[in-house]
C-alpha cells in the first residue's frame, strides 16, 4: 500500500546497465514522477554514514544522500499520478534497502536493469577513470576489490563485484510483489519497446514517445580534464552558474545540455580485455551467471564468451 509522499515505483539498479537513461525517459512521461535529485540514496544511508574517508569519493557520496525521512518525502511533494526514483545502489546493498523500502514505501513496483557483468565491470572501471579516482590498472583494481569491500568504499569501486546479480535479484523477488527484470542488451536492440514494457508495468500510457536522442552517463577518458571535473564536482562558482541557467531553462534542459558537454568531451575509444583480465573476471562471475539463468529462466551462456 502506497503511504503518503512514498514512491510507488523503484529503479534499482544495476549500475553502468542503462538505469540513468531509462530513469530520465520515465521522467518525461507526463504521468510519472522523478525528483531531481539523482539517486537519492535514502535506504542505504546507513551505509554512506559509515564510508570509509581514506575513499576518494568520500565527500562528494555523503554529500549528495538524503538522510531523513522529511527531506525524503520532500522529493515527491507532487499530485502526478505516480512517483518514483532510481538508487542503483538499492541492488548490490539490498540487505540495507528492502527492509528500508518496506517500512517507508510497502511494496512499491521494482525495476531492474542487469548488464552483461563482464561488459559492466570493464564499463564501471572507465567511469571510474573518467572521475579520476582510479589510477590503477583494471587488474590491479579488480584485485583490490575485496580490500575496499571489507572498508565501506563506495560502490563506484566495485566494477567486478556489482556484476554478482544473483542473491540481489533473488531478494527482490522474494520480497516484493511487483519486480520487473529487464536486460540492457534488450534495451540497446530496441530501445522504444523496453519503453512501452516498462510504461505497461507502471500502468501508464504505452502510446507516450520520450526523446532517446541523448546518451546519459557515457564511459571514457576526458579530453579536457578541468571541464570534466567542473561538470561533476560541487562547486560554488557551478552552482551559480546552476542558479543563472534555471532562471532561463527548465531542469531537464540543464542536464540534457550537461550530458552533451559531457559525452563530447569523451575519447570513448574501446578498451580491449587481455586474456588474463578476462579469465580472472569470468572464474568469479562464471557461477553467478548460471544461477542467475536457472532463478530467471533465460539463457546467458553469452555473457560468458566475448
Amino acid at each position: 500500500m502506497k503511504k503518503n509522499n512514498a514512491p510507488d515505483f523503484l529503479c534499482v539498479g544495476a549500475p553502468k546497465a542503462g538505469t540513468t537513461a531509462l530513469c530520465t525517459y520515465l521522467s518525461q512521461h507526463p504521468d510519472i514522477f522523478m525528483p531531481i535529485t539523482k539517486e537519492p540514496r535514502y535506504f542505504v544511508r546507513e551505509y554512506y554514514k559509515n564510508l570509509c574517508p581514506d575513499d576518494p569519493r568520500y565527500l562528494r557520496s555523503k554529500s549528495t544522500v538524503v538522510y531523513t525521512d522529511d527531506d525524503y518525502r520532500g522529493l515527491f511533494d507532487t499530485d502526478i499520478k505516480h512517483q518514483g526514483e532510481g538508487s542503483v545502489q538499492y541492488l548490490y546493498l539490498h540487505e540495507y534497502a528492502i527492509p528500508e523500502i518496506k517500512r517507508y514505501a510497502g511494496d512499491p513496483k521494482i525495476i531492474i536493469m542487469l548488464r552483461n557483468p563482464v561488459h559492466r565491470a570493464l564499463s564501471s572501471y572507465m567511469r571510474a577513470i573518467r572521475d579520476g579516482f582510479e589510477t590503477k590498472s583494471f587488474l590491479e583494481s579488480l584485485l583490490d576489490e575485496e580490500n575496499k569491500i571489507s572498508n565501506n568504499w563506495s560502490l563506484g569501486h566495485f566494477h567486478m563485484n556489482l556484476g554478482l546479480y544473483y542473491e540481489p535479484v533473488k531478494a527482490y523477488l522474494e520480497n516484493f510483489s511487483n519486480v520487473e527484470v529487464l536486460f540492457y542488451e534488450d534495451y540497446c536492440k530496441n530501445p522504444e519497446g523496453t519503453i512501452e514494457s516498462i510504461y505497461t508495468f507502471l500502468d501508464v500510457d504505452n502510446s507516450f514517445r520520450p526523446n532517446l536522442s541523448v546518451r546519459y552517463n557515457e564511459s571514457g577518458v576526458p579530453r579536457a580534464r578541468y571541464l570534466h571535473n567542473f561538470l561533476i564536482n560541487p562547486s560554488k562558482f557551478r552552482s551559480g552558474m546552476t542558479r543563472v541557467l534555471r532562471k532561463a531553462l527548465p531542469e531537464k534542459n540543464i542536464k540534457i545540455i550537461k550530458e552533451v558537454v559531457m559525452s563530447l568531451n569523451l575519447n570513448k575509444k574501446k578498451y580491449n580485455l587481455s586474456e588474463e583480465e578476462l579469465n580472472f573476471l569470468l572464474s568469479v562471475l562464471e557461477d553467478d551467471v548460471r544461477k542467475l539463468s536457472h532463478l530467471l529462466k533465460r539463457d546467458l551462456d553469452h555473457w560468458l564468451t566475448m
